[in-house]
């Protein structure tokens, strides 16, 4: 009984812990390339839009509510972030070689990808990022797109336009 009690405690606190650390993981692995902007997608119902509480998190944001979402945007991260994002997004200048290079550093799987006449579309999956989306009944948390020497990734999926 006392092991099942301290399994049902360990395994909300150790999925709680991921969350937050991927959330941190996410802006860490992106935040120094070159004209990078993030954009977090939250619920309404989840995120309490408090202008104070904002600035004290982020540098140089905006946010535009549409009703049931909000989006963050964002270059620079001051502190942790303890909400957690429905989606979390970032777009910067690249090039085709650097995506292959994210690709192979999020130890990501393909699941599909898509060639259109001006851009590139890549769907993946990783064991090692806790959130996902069924698209094709297969999991995908990482969708990676490279249009014009600009790469915008999401997780675990674009949220809009790109």
């Amino acid at each position: 009984m006392k092991k099942a009690v301290n399994f049902l405690i360990f395994v909300p606190m150790l999925l709680f812990g991921l969350f937050f650390y991927n959330n941190n993981v996410f802006y860490n692995k992106f935040k120094e390339y070159n004209n990078t902007t993030f954009c977090y997608v939250y619920s309404n119902k989840n995120f309490t839009n408090k202008t104070e509480n904002l600035n004290t998190v982020f540098t140089n944001f905006k946010t535009i509510n549409n009703g049931d979402k909000t989006f963050l945007y964002f270059s620079k991260m001051k502190t942790k972030i303890f909400e957690t994002p429905d989606y979390m997004q970032v777009c910067f200048l690249g090039s085709h070689n650097q995506v292959q290079e994210i690709i192979k550093d999020l130890n990501l799987n393909k699941v599909f990808s898509e060639k259109f006449e001006n851009y590139f579309s890549f769907y993946g999956y990783s064991s090692n990022w806790v959130k996902y989306k069924i698209l094709k009944n297969k999991k995908v948390n990482f969708q990676i797109v490279f249009k014009e020497n600009k790469i915008t990734i999401g997780y675990p999926m674009i949220y809009g336009s790109f």
